[in-house]
Parts: structure tokens; sequence; C-alpha cells
């Protein structure tokens, strides 16, 4: 299949289900979601794919990883400041445990005899330099941080107003800085072999960065669906009218009448 049809698919998928969790499970379901995403665009960003008018390798995960900014706005439009804030401590613990946990399932000894095929394939998979770990968590509280401050100011700034525009500049920021800082980290000062400037451009900066940007444009589609279940989430269940107190007094209540004045 086309690796653009797959990326549309995988944006919608990451928009639609962002909006369920929301829809049942509030501030929650974001939560949940911001591990998760984490967790699958790290697993994802180790695959390398193309596309036929690109002619550098551009990481799989990208898509997915970009909604993570879209969480966080939703969080701090819908729960407040502090709320994003936590999401994005929580995303990290997800992602050390995660990296800790798989880590130390890694080291089992595979079976003696040598015919379990899954052991190579685990530690290919869920061994990554740790150069790309650290760069990939110090990127991630970076720019998670700047998301949030820069939310904040433009919500204040433009006093609630202007939702899509708002969503709109703090995703392009951001995904910009998250891209160049990454990169930067990861291929050049990290990197035991510093890579040439040409391809730190244009394989791990611009590649990743324009399907960013693509799905970005996106998001404030997904911003206004998700203020309209939050309206509907904090609508009352029923709309028939109050009804008077009962005449016949409940079960321990004083069915003296009032006194004569």
């Amino acid at each position: 299949m086309n690796a653009l049809w797959i990326a549309m698919i995988m944006g919608i998928m990451a928009g639609g289900s962002l909006m369920l969790l929301f829809r049942y499970g509030g501030k929650s379901g974001l939560y949940v979601y911001l591990a998760v995403a984490i967790q699958a665009s790290n697993l994802q960003v180790l695959k390398q794919t193309f596309v036929s008018f690109w002619a550098y390798p551009i990481p799989a995960g990208s898509v997915v990883f970009a909604s993570v900014f879209l969480c966080n706005d939703l969080l701090q439009e819908f729960y407040g400041k502090q709320a994003a804030v936590r999401g994005i401590w929580l995303g990290f613990a997800s992602q050390l445990l995660f990296t800790v946990f798989v880590g130390l399932g890694v080291m089992y000894p595979p079976y003696p005899d040598g015919t379990d095929p899954m052991h190579q394939a685990m530690v290919l998979l869920f061994t990554p330099a740790w150069r790309l770990f650290v760069a990939s968590v110090v990127a991630y509280l970076v720019c998670q941080y700047f998301n949030t401050g820069l939310y904040f100011v433009l919500r204040r700034m433009l006093k609630g107003r202007y939702l899509g525009a708002r969503n709109w500049i703090t995703a392009c920021s951001s995904n910009i800085l998250d891209q160049v800082f990454f990169s930067f980290l990861a291929w050049k000062i990290l990197a035991p072999v510093p890579v040439d400037g040409q391809t730190l451009l244009w394989t791990y900066m611009m590649g990743p960065f324009w399907v960013r940007l693509a799905v970005s444009q996106t998001h404030f589609l997904w911003m206004y669906l998700a203020k309209w279940l939050y309206l509907r989430m904090k609508r009352p269940c029923s709309t028939l009218p109050t009804l008077p107190p009962p005449l016949i007094p409940a079960c321990g209540e004083d069915a003296s009448p009032p006194p004569m004045v």
C-alpha cells in the first residue's frame, strides 16, 4: 500500500481514537492516549519509509508523534495548564518505565537450543542506542514545555478566542522545534560519527518535518470537534422542567405544619 494512504489512515485513526477517549474518558482518557502514542511513535520511528516525490527516507512514527502535541493542547484547553504539565510528566514516566521493563525482558537468556527466533528480533527492536533514547527524552520534555507555554500565552493574549489559529501556531512551532532539537542531538552532538550538514537537513529534519506539518493542518478540525464534544459532556442529561416538592413529606421529615404568624 502507498505510504501516503497509510499516513492518512494513521492520522484519521489517531484523531478518531483521541476523540473517543476524550468523549468517554475525559482527562483520564487523554492521559491514556498520551502514554500509548508516545510508545507507539518511539517504536515506529525505528522504521523508515519513503514516498515517490521525496528522495530521502522518512521515519514512520512522524504521524502518531504529531498527535501528542494535539493531545497536550486538548488538556490545556479544557482542563488547564497544570493538567497539561501533568500529562508531560506522565508521558515521560510511561516512556521511562516501558524502556526499563522491555530492556530487562530482553536481558532474559534465550532458550539454549537457539530455536527461538523472537530473541534476536526483540534485541534488535527493543535495544535502541542510548543516544537516541537520551535525545528523544530531552527533546520531548523541552518541546512539550514549549508547546504548553506558547499555548498558554496565546490563550491569554487572544482571550480564549481563535481556537483553530492557536492550535495551528503551537502545532507548527512545536513540531519544528522538536524535529530540529532531536535531530541535532541524536545525529550531531551525541553521535560517535556526526553526519554532514546536508544529510542532517534533508534526511533527518526536512523529511519528517513536512509530514508533521501536513498532519498538523488537520489538528484544528479535531480541536473544534473536541470542543463540541466537551460542550455536550457539560450539558445536563435532562431538559425536563423541575418538579415541585411533594405534598406528602418523605420518611423522617417533620410533617408538622409551619407555625402560625
